[in-house]
């Protein structure tokens, strides 16, 4: 019996293999459903004047350790149902590949909802930079794909772009998931040279970097533009630092620089310096950050190394939580004579410098980091060259119940990277059809449904579930009961 089902064995393993399409050497045309899975046994590249389309739920295996180079047009479009998986055929070292590799390819090549993974690049520079896609000269959009677990490293440290490598061009990466990469700098994302990359949307999350940059290395002589990501939970255990963000360049030599708008950097930590963010002789625009439970050696929330001139501009901008044996919040070089010019921001312990405040955020939630009504941060920045919107791209908004304490045109605009914006009972009609009136007493202890939602007279929401019902002050309330309940909209009256 044993031997029989050993031969049966054999025979679906034989007549799996008869199902995949073995694919190497120069590659267009159409990777079809129906050929899936294409089995790579050799150096694969789309040539310089022709297409590769590949359809949605195609797996492309690798077999060993293979580059995919595009010096054409990729087209790898999959959908949210069906992606497209780029991975090691089997779960062996041998059979990791060396990524998606755009040199001069066409403009028009595009990845989206793509699974790349189990990449290795261990060589000599320039080879092991990049990890899952490396961008030469080559303007490629990345969008909705998962970037994750793959490795850049050797020897001297010239590794980098776990999720993305940009060597100059300027591709688009948005709404992507890039996580548990091992590089030697920019876990998620790492720009160098000339071009402008547009990293927006991504959730950039647990990667490890030897070097600099956990989250993103954005390096010497590029020019990013960074809006509405969330960096979290990486690490730089080594270099020069970075938890989140490590930006470089000599602006007095390379005058460019980089855009960070609207992102959320937190919890992310370095073994010396820059936490949340490092700055090196790079003067960029840091506006509407929030900046939260990051800490380093120096620097919990950002750490400065300048000569005093072209001088990082921060705005708008939210430290908070931040730990550091130094320099808990912003930490500067003095070696160097360190600067830093920051301006209508909520920095814990305080910092000198126009609007700055020293205030705790009060923030509705701890992953959103979106900010509660009652927050000092509302209606407290400038709109001086500031962005208009908010990561979720919700204008800023004046809120008529806040004093307009910021500058610029609109005194209005919040600091952080979340606008408070009003949010309405959904059954508001339902207000005035006289709900029941539940009358309370300071004196007592409040006791409410597990998941009520209170709302001031003018149907904004100022207290969530789980928060501290002893905030309210005595007045007139309406509470948002669970759907459970037959009256969900209840009249609440706060006594004395």
């Amino acid at each position: 019996m044993k031997k029989y089902l050993t031969l049966f064995i054999i025979i679906i393993f034989k007549l799996a293999l008869s199902d995949t399409t073995e694919v190497s050497g120069n590659v267009s045309g159409i990777w079809a459903i129906s050929g899936s899975p294409y089995a790579v046994v050799g150096e694969i590249t789309v040539p310089a004047g022709e297409t590769l389309d590949i359809e949605p739920g195609v797996e492309v295996r690798f077999r060993g350790s293979y580059h995919f180079i595009v010096n054409g047009w990729l087209k790898a479009i999959g959908s949210q149902t069906d992606s497209i998986i780029f991975t090691r055929d089997q779960p062996i070292e041998e059979h990791k590949w060396k990524g998606i590799r755009f040199v001069d390819a066409s403009p028009a090549s595009g990845l989206a909802f793509c699974r790349i993974e189990y990449v290795k690049n261990d060589g000599a520079y320039p080879e092991v930079r990049g990890g899952a896609v490396y961008c030469e000269n080559s303007s490629p959009i990345i969008s909705h794909c998962a970037l994750g677990h793959n490795y850049s490293h050797n020897a001297n440290y010239n590794g980098g772009g776990g999720g993305v490598f940009v060597e100059e061009g300027s591709p688009v990466v948005e709404y992507c998931h890039i996580f548990d990469n091992y590089v030697d700098s920019g876990g998620g994302i790492c720009t160098l040279e000339a071009g402008t990359a547009v990293l927006k949307n991504n959730v950039i999350e647990d990667n490890t970097v030897l070097y600099a940059g956990g989250g993103m290395y954005l390096g010497v002589r590029s020019a990013p533009v960074a809006i509405g990501n969330i960096i979290r939970r990486n690490s730089c255990i080594g270099g020069w630092g970075g938890g989140g963000i490590n930006l470089w360049n000599w602006y007095a030599i390379a005058q460019v620089s980089k855009t960070i708008f609207n992102n959320l950097i937190y919890h992310n930590s370095a073994s010396d310096a820059g936490g949340g963010i490092y700055t090196r002789y790079d003067l960029s625009f840091i506006y509407n950050n929030t900046i939260v439970e990051n800490t380093a050696s120096r620097g919990g929330g950002i750490y400065v190394l300048n000569e005093g001139q072209f001088l990082p501009d921060v705005r708008n901008c939210i430290l908070w939580d931040n730990t550091a044996s130094s320099g808990s919040a912003i930490y500067l070089d003095q070696a160097n004579n360190s600067q830093i010019n920051i301006t209508w921001s909520d920095i814990e312990n305080g910092w000198s410098g126009t609007g700055n405040f020293d205030s705790i955020p009060i923030f509705e939630d701890t992953v959103w980091f979106r900010l509660a009504n009652q927050s000092r941060c509302v209606d407290a920045g400038t709109s001086d060259n500031t962005p208009v919107e908010d990561f979720e791209e919700n204008g800023r908004f004046d809120d008529p119940s806040m004093p307009n304490r910021g500058s610029g045109t609109y005194t209005f605009y919040d600091v952080g990277w979340d606008e408070y914006v009003i949010t309405s009972i959904e059954e508001r009609p339902e207000l005035l059809v006289q709900p029941q009136t539940i009358f309370m007493s300071m004196r007592n202890n409040f006791c409410l449904p597990l998941g009520s939602i209170i709302f001031d007279i003018l149907g904004r929401a100022i207290l969530r579930p789980n928060q501290n019902l002893k905030q309210l002050s005595p007045g007139v309330y309406f509470i948002k009961l669970p759907d459970s309940n037959s009256h969900r909209i209840q009249k609440l009256i706060i006594l004395h």
